[in-house]
Order: C-alpha cells, then structure tokens, then sequence
C-alpha cells in the first residue's frame, strides 16, 4: 500500500461518481511535456480562448467572469472572434470590462449575451466552417 494514500493513514479512501466530479476539466500539465507533447495549433488555440468566454459568461455572468479571468484572456476571445469571423460577438465582448463594472450594464449585457450566444449555434457554425476552410490551422491528434 502506498503510505500516501488516504488509506494508509486510517481514512477511508473516497471514489467520485459522475455526480460529485467537476464540471470544468482539470489542467493536466503532464500531457505537454516529454517526447509526445501535445502543440496546439493556432485554430485550437482561438477555439479554446473562445469557449473558455463562453462558457463562462453562459455559467456565471459577465462581472463574475471579468472576477475569474483576466482581461487577457478577454481580449484572446476578442481576437479568436476576429479568426472565426463572428464580428458581432466580438464587439459585444470588447465590452466585457464596462459592462462588469456595475449592475444595471451587467444585467443588460448578461441578457443580451444570452439571448444572442448562449445555445452557442452560431459559435459553432463559425467553428465548422474555419474547420472545413482551414483544416491546417487545427490539430488533429490523440490527446
């Protein structure tokens, strides 16, 4: 038994069911060093920028989400819906920051965000259509 197992100090060792895992993925670091480093191509990169947004902002809420990530990644969102073409969405999201900053703009954005964005169908039509143009920019691996 390895002594830095809960068990090997008299806890009981406790196992997650679907239900107590969380719902955003852990960083598993681990993957991107060695020999068989994942590199994520630019595509995968504004995808992932993307998303991280939009995930958030459908969760939480625009002050939450300035609260939990940076303006950079902010701003890497806003240059993602640049590469996806999705110009409305990226001007909406430039406004992220005043928005944030007091309840009424909050609210307004918040409802506006999700009235336009939150089944995120266009996010995805962007998506595919970048995929099937610019097959190159992605990564298509065994991650």
């Amino acid at each position: 038994m390895d002594i830095s197992s809960p068990a090997a100090h008299g806890q009981p060792h406790a196992r997650l069911d679907d239900r107590q895992r969380p719902s955003w993925p852990v960083n598993g670091v681990d993957r991107y060093r060695g020999g068989d480093a994942v590199c994520l191509a630019i595509g995968d990169l504004h995808l992932w920028s993307l998303l991280t947004i939009h995930h958030a902002l459908n969760r939480v809420g625009v002050s939450t989400t300035l609260r939990i990530l940076t303006i950079r990644k902010v701003a890497r969102a806003v240059s993602a819906c640049r590469y996806f073409g999705l110009t409305a969405l990226g001007e909406l999201l430039a406004r992220i920051p005043e928005a944030a900053d007091s309840t009424g703009p909050a609210d307004v954005f918040d409802a506006e965000y999700r009235q336009r964005y939150s089944d995120g169908t266009e996010l995805v039509r962007a998506a595919q259509w970048k995929v099937a143009t610019a097959p190159e920019d992605f990564t298509v691996s065994r991650v």
